[in-house]
């Protein structure tokens, strides 16, 4: 039986995270500052996102984004997630049914990692 996998994020306030669940279950959990080394980091979680990827063999991570969620929507961007959809009607959230766009990116897509891909990019540390 195939297992059902979750990535959660938590970016752009304090300490900035990613919690992968297998079926329903915490499998890992990893702080952006422990790769980063920087206290409370708050930036995108890339080498937290990283460890999920690579350490835990993922193939493909994708992402929920409510269409006006101009920053999160630019973040995907720069660090190159596809674009594979709409899913409309996607999560209850403030007491109705909202849409989200659909983003995903694969282990064959960045075998160099996100942070790689995005200095390669933009010559720069941060998205």
């Amino acid at each position: 039986m195939a297992h059902e996998y979750i990535l959660g994020l938590s970016a752009y306030y304090h300490d900035s995270a990613a919690c992968l669940l297998r079926d329903g279950e915490i499998v890992a959990a990893a702080q952006e500052e422990r790769f980063s080394r920087k206290k409370g980091d708050e930036r995108f979680p890339r080498l937290a996102v990283d460890y999920c990827l690579f350490e835990l063999d993922l193939h493909r991570i994708e992402v929920a984004i409510r269409p006006e969620n101009a920053a999160s929507l630019r973040v995907v961007e720069k660090l190159g997630f596809t674009r594979i959809g709409m899913a409309p009607n996607y999560l209850h959230i403030d007491g109705d049914w909202r849409d989200h766009l659909l983003f995903s990116v694969t282990a064959e897509e960045v075998p160099e990692g996100l942070l790689r891909r995005y200095q390669e990019r933009y010559g720069a540390p941060n998205p």
